[in-house]
């Protein structure tokens, strides 16, 4: 029988489980990610941090920080840790995913569990996300309504860091999938949303998520994550999603390829590149026509205006 909903009047305040998986996180990023947990206006919280075996100093500044429950061991990758975290050892009947290097803004916490209190039903409790790309800031603003007609082939993710979970959810859907590397949490949300578990939005961010060099979002190639997207909507018989997110991996491909080639100073390869982004790119990517046209003819052009564009 599938775990159900428990009013959260039967928990009095319930104990909240804040879970981090880390593996050699920029210590500073780690301390402000600890911190921002500690500060937190919610009385009843556990973090729960899974160390995968960190040799830079994490270790040292854990054993400075008596509230945060942690273990060091090897792991096999991202999602097995927050499998650890999520399902065997944390203790509370709600859950916040946290990664190391982001932040969790105050009172985040106290507003989710109030969300929970007005409709005890509920299975998770999603909102915005606030993004630093190296500096540059913007917001990711998800569907107020979390369906599987509003998940498009670009994830405008429902499942972000700060988003808080009942157990009785997770448990009812089962554990990340391991063998996801980037988009696991596109993978749970539909998972969720297939399984009916109710969700509320909440228009406010609940933590800030930051890429830079050394992340996985900052590192891993763009075609990589979208081809990844593409597996995860097959899997899940989504058909015209995972057409939509091969064709943006093919177009990231094309992207990179054609970076490469400015950065090189490859110019024939540029235009050669952009040809076939010109020949295969379909209608839905029309936006992007004119400066596959631009590289394609005017390759020395694109690049004074990329190094130009960089500079503003």
């Amino acid at each position: 029988m599938s775990p159900s909903p428990r009013p959260l009047a039967d928990y009095g305040q319930p104990l909240v489980s804040v879970v981090t998986a880390a593996l050699d996180p920029p210590l500073e990023k780690l301390a402000r990610c600890i911190e921002s947990v500690e500060r937190q206006s919610y009385p009843r919280i556990e973090h729960v941090l899974v160390d995968g075996g960190s040799t830079n100093g994490s270790l040292d500044l854990l054993a400075d920080h008596p509230s945060v429950s942690w273990r060091s061991e090897p792991d096999r990758g991202q999602s097995n840790a927050v499998n650890k975290g999520m399902f065997d050892r944390s203790q509370g009947e709600l859950i916040v995913w946290l990664n190391a290097d982001d932040v969790l803004y105050p009172e985040s916490v106290e507003h989710a569990v109030g969300l929970f209190r007005e409709q005890p039903e509920l299975g998770w409790v999603y909102g915005n996300l606030d993004v630093d790309r190296r500096g540059h800031r913007h917001v990711i603003r998800p569907p107020s309504q979390a369906s599987l007609r509003e998940l498009d082939f670009n994830n405008v993710g429902l499942i972000a860091p700060g988003t808080m979970f009942a157990r009785w959810a997770l448990e009812r859907i089962g554990r990340i999938d391991e063998d996801l590397n980037m988009e696991m949490d596109l993978d749970l949300s539909i998972r969720l949303l297939k399984a009916g578990v109710p969700s509320r939005y909440t228009p406010r961010a609940l933590a800030l998520l930051e890429i830079y060099d050394g992340t996985k979002s900052g590192e891993v190639p763009k075609s990589e994550i979208a081809f990844e997207r593409h597996q995860i909507y097959l899997k899940h018989g989504m058909f015209q999603q995972a057409g939509a997110a091969l064709a943006l991996a093919g177009r990231y491909a094309i992207v990179d390829e054609i970076e490469a080639a400015l950065r090189d100073r490859r110019f024939r390869d540029a235009s050669s590149a952009a040809a076939t982004g010109l020949r295969f790119m379909p209608s839905l990517f029309a936006r992007h026509r004119v400066s596959f046209w631009v590289t394609r003819l005017f390759p020395r052009t694109m690049l004074a205006v990329k190094r130009a564009l960089r500079r503003f």
